[in-house]
């Protein structure tokens, strides 16, 4: 008996060892079976009854699993993977009544991505740049300090949106963990954004002039002395507003031009306590109204509105959007009062100031001055003058009195120079340069007028992309069937790429900056076209 006891407990060891492997793999599984798995890869919506700030998410998923934290998401095909609403039925929307401490206006999820001082969006767990495709909810992302990314439920699909990372904001949350190692070979794309080398403080603020400008908006307002707090954080050279010369001024209260858009947007203010408007630092002492602690333009030159300035204690300026016309106004209001701000900033001291004035201009009375009669031959390496030349490349905007459909447009480059093309970029730093909105001066959008059959409303110009398959991810250029790569620092329109037919894309000039829009390039819509050639 003591025999077959021991030749028993030697099989049974045999069999485990034999077994051993396979138990291996089998413990090689997501954490529980709350979580889903998808390739090497598991996923957890956290929801319930009560949610997590941003910090307190990323706390949570790290203590479910070794090596689990927040959402993170490599390629386009994990997102597409991850954003498949009638697959996942994450059911955020649905089920958002059994949050009870969660905020009520947005049915959302924390996922691991957040936006760090340069203005690049990074992904928590290891700090590498966001290089997929997120689909922006309208409006979004907003500007700093709401900086940490939701996954938004829309009710038909998921959007991402941008919050503060304040204890009180409440969602649910994503987590992700490695359960196996992956089974290709592919390495993890490496390259960031290139750091922000322009004159602002961030990408985010507008380039006018010697100036920078960034109208800060959010659900939350501010005073006037929290507004100015918040300009002076984000630069030590930065300040409320104030205006220096009548063409400033003329900049800053034409909406058509400076787009700060405060009537179209104030609904998203929840604690805002005045009408549509947004601080300056104008204010009064006694009877004088001045810019603070800055040197700005009489209060006269402004256009107050009608009743306006009133009396004290509305002794602080804003600027007011009425949403009747693109000509706003300035109105008094009380310090305390509760609305958004603009934040501006001096990057170089003003050319018209040294200018000299008439009175020191020399006498020309007794000056010949020739005038060419003739234009002097162009020398340059690009077919022609009209072209701009950038490194080994030139590049042209084809415009005028008429526009073309996609395929009229790609046959017109070629038509042009011996390997010219409708335009493709190469890296990302082509990329940063051909968008650099201020310096390239395009000027799609204020010349529009000049094409008489044009798209009306949408300003823009055709590019030498198009999307590889319908319904895919994926675009490719034209002129070498390369995939595009540039990742989501291409910026696409909000609301883009549309799907299927619009297949052929646009850059579109916002007023502000470029943005890429998808469109049906059969539809025979006319645009205005980019062309590139090698040097």
């Amino acid at each position: 008996m003591v025999q077959q006891e021991i030749v028993r407990t030697a099989l049974e060891m045999m069999i485990l060892i034999a077994m051993s492997p396979q138990l291996a793999t089998c413990q090689k599984s997501c954490p529980s079976s709350e979580w889903i798995e998808n390739g090497a890869f598991c996923y957890l919506l956290v929801n319930g009854t009560t949610g997590s700030s941003f910090d307190e998410a990323r706390t949570d998923c790290q203590g479910r699993a070794n090596g689990a934290d927040s959402l993170w998401i490599s390629t386009n095909s994990e997102l597409s993977w991850f954003e498949d609403y009638q697959a996942r039925a994450w059911n955020i929307k649905k089920n958002w009544a059994h949050c009870t401490d969660c905020d009520r206006r947005t049915e959302a999820a924390w996922i691991g991505a957040y936006r760090d001082d340069l203005g690049i969006f990074r992904w928590i767990k290891d700090s590498q740049a966001v290089e997929i495709n997120l689909n922006w909810y309208f409006g979004q992302p907003k500007d700093t300090p709401l900086d940490y990314v939701l996954a938004d439920d829309t009710g038909s699909s998921i959007r991402y949106r941008t919050d503060t990372r304040e204890a009180n904001r409440k969602f649910w949350h994503f987590c992700k963990v490695q359960h196996k190692e992956p089974t290709t070979n592919t390495p993890m794309p490496t390259t960031t954004l290139p750091p922000y080398l322009g004159p602002c403080p961030t990408r985010y603020w507008t380039e006018q002039g010697d100036s920078c400008y960034l109208l800060v908006k959010g659900e939350s307002g501010r005073s006037v002395d929290e507004a100015e707090a918040d300009c002076s954080a984000r630069s030590s050279e930065a300040g409320l507003l104030w205006i220096e010369t009548a063409e400033e001024a003329a900049w800053v209260m034409d909406n058509s031009k400076s787009t700060w858009n405060l009537k179209r947007d104030w609904s998203e203010c929840k604690d805002c306590q005045s009408a549509a408007t947004a601080w300056m630092s104008l204010r009064r002492t006694g009877d004088v109204w001045t810019w603070g602690a800055k040197t700005g333009i009489d209060q006269s030159a402004v256009r107050w509105f009608t009743g306006h300035p009133r009396a004290t204690p509305n002794d602080f300026g804003s600027l007011y959007d009425t949403g009747n016309s693109n000509d706003l106004s300035v109105r008094s209001e009380t310090a305390g009062s509760k609305m958004w701000h603009i934040c501006k900033f001096r990057f170089r001291e003003s050319t018209a100031a040294s200018s000299p004035s008439a009175s020191t201009q020399p006498e020309t009375s007794s000056i010949v001055t020739s005038v060419p009669t003739t234009t002097p031959p162009y020398e340059g390496a690009c077919p022609s003058s009209e072209w701009i030349e950038n490194g080994a490349f030139c590049y042209l905007l084809v415009r005028g009195a008429t526009g073309r459909s996609f395929d009229e447009a790609r046959t017109d480059c070629q038509s042009r120079y011996a390997g010219s093309d409708l335009l493709w970029f190469s890296d990302q730093n082509e990329l940063n340069w051909f968008q650099d909105y201020s310096a390239r001066q395009w000027n799609i959008k204020r010349d529009w007028d000049q094409c008489t059959d044009c798209v009306r409303g949408l300003e823009a110009a055709w590019i030498g992309a198009y999307r590889s398959a319908k319904q895919s991810r994926t675009f490719i250029w034209l002129k070498n069937g390369m995939q595009v790569q540039l990742g989501l620092y291409i910026y696409w329109w909000i609301g883009h790429p549309k799907p299927s037919p619009a297949d052929s894309v646009l850059m579109f000039d916002t007023g502000r900056g470029l943005r890429l829009r998808t469109e049906d390039g059969s539809s025979g819509r006319r645009f205005w076209h980019f062309c590139k050639t090698a040097i």
